[in-house]
């Protein structure tokens, strides 16, 4: 299956969940998961996560 000829556009927007063609997007209060073409990035609870190409990078403001 050739993915170039079978794209389509998706976008959901509810409350917590954001899905465009910039990535998906949770969020609950101050805590959120991001995804997209740069990587994954959460952060919760005072301790944000970022997982890339260069690796993983775990800071906490503790």
């Amino acid at each position: 299956m050739d993915c170039d000829d079978d794209t389509f556009d998706v976008n959901v927007d509810t409350e917590g969940i954001k899905i465009n063609e910039d990535g998906i997007e949770i969020r609950d209060n101050n805590d959120h998961v991001k995804i997209n073409s740069n990587g994954i990035n959460v952060e919760a609870d005072d301790v944000k996560v970022n997982i890339n190409k260069n690796g993983i990078d775990i800071k906490s403001d503790n």
